[in-house]
């Protein structure tokens, strides 16, 4: 039995665990690393090594004990998740100690993250709390908050709100700051499809016709003759009014001396361009 707890390790002095040293710096570089450097400083044997600020204290480093001890396997959800992967970070378990790591595990179940609910984002979120600092570093944090902001870009009724509060909904806006954040949501939108167009005209129509009028408002101090065509190609497919269209054309027919050959190809999709 000694020689299967051969290893004392305190984490964050609350806890100290009994454990194999074999069996967990199988699938933790830094540990190995640790242990290493403890063995040429002292008798770890008898003192054991101590590990502070460990993401999620005692039970962060129980649920690592249960990974390593189960043969690289663990059962990853929701509500575990932030955990798991800030302590692979913080203990390197990555390829570089195992083919079978948990970060490994633990990024790949993440990039599922755009297709959670929105409760699961903010669950997944609120566990982050106790170990913020270590979640913001590894990037966990951005990636979360991403998902929420693509969750609200989702609704177009969300965006309309938020214009309107901001009192910059139709001819109002002369933002071009929300002007771009518009054209990026269209973009956004359309590589998400295919770049197919699927949209409701009249679902998009208020969107579109707020962006154009930022867009003509703005005028040649923010947009080049190549990027106005791109900004008809693109709002073309989100139900732009004939009005906000017509805008649109004076104002590049005023820049058509600076355009070129490939400013006034069009993508013709699968079919190349026409003109």
């Amino acid at each position: 039995m000694s020689e299967l707890c051969d290893l004392q390790i305190h984490i964050n002095g609350q806890h100290t665990f009994f454990l194999s040293e074999k069996i967990l710096s199988k699938y933790s570089w830094k540990l190995r690393k640790i242990i290493k450097q403890e063995k040429r400083r002292t008798q770890i044997r008898r003192s054991g090594i101590a590990i502070d600020d460990f993401p999620g204290g005692p039970d962060g480093f129980e649920l690592i004990s249960r990974f390593c001890y189960n043969n690289g396997s663990i059962s990853i959800t929701v509500e575990n998740v932030s955990l798991l992967h800030c302590c692979s970070v913080f203990l390197g378990m990555s390829e570089k100690a195992s083919p079978v790591n948990l970060l490994h595990q633990t990024e790949e179940f993440l990039d599922g993250v755009f297709y959670w609910s929105w409760n699961e984002i903010v669950t997944c979120l609120k566990n982050c709390d106790p170990f913020f600092s270590c979640a913001e570093s590894c990037g966990l944090i951005q990636k979360l908050l991403c998902s929420l902001l693509a969750k609200i870009a989702q609704n177009s009724d969300i965006i309309e709100h938020f214009l309107r509060a901001l009192g910059s909904y139709g001819s109002q806006n002369n933002n071009l700051v929300l002007t771009r954040f518009l054209l990026h949501y269209f973009k956004t939108a359309l590589h998400s499809n295919g770049g197919s167009i699927r949209y409701a005209a009249t679902e998009y129509r208020g969107l579109a016709d707020t962006a154009v009028h930022g867009v003509v408002l703005m005028g040649k101090t923010a947009f080049s003759c190549r990027g106005l065509f791109w900004v008809l190609r693109i709002v073309s497919g989100f139900g732009l009014s004939r009005e906000g269209r017509a805008a649109l054309e004076r104002l590049i027919g005023g820049m058509l001396d600076q355009a070129t050959l490939d400013d006034l190809l069009v993508s013709g999709g699968m079919e190349g361009f026409m003109m």
